[in-house]
């Protein structure tokens, strides 16, 4: 299993909105990527023997599951004017 170590980039990268547009598809793309994230290290962890690692997964898992609360917070809440 390999974890991705870069953060693609937005689709519409080049024509990025500005101030509450750009927030907003911000936080979406962070949701998205922290599930995948999620996914990843799950999977990771769970087909891993070595225990360090698995230890080290399962340290991670919560910091990125509040992460992803948090931007879906921010998705929820919708832009800010």
């Amino acid at each position: 299993i390999t974890l991705a170590a870069n953060t693609p980039a937005l689709p519409e990268e080049n024509n990025l909105p500005m101030g509450a547009g750009f927030d907003a598809a911000f936080a979406k793309a962070m949701v998205k990527d922290h599930k995948k994230a999620i996914a990843e290290v799950k999977a990771a962890r769970a087909a891993t023997n070595d225990e360090k690692l698995k230890s080290l997964l399962g340290e991670l898992l919560p910091v990125l599951e509040k992460h992803e609360r948090a931007a879906q917070q921010l998705v929820d809440q919708g832009p800010k004017a």
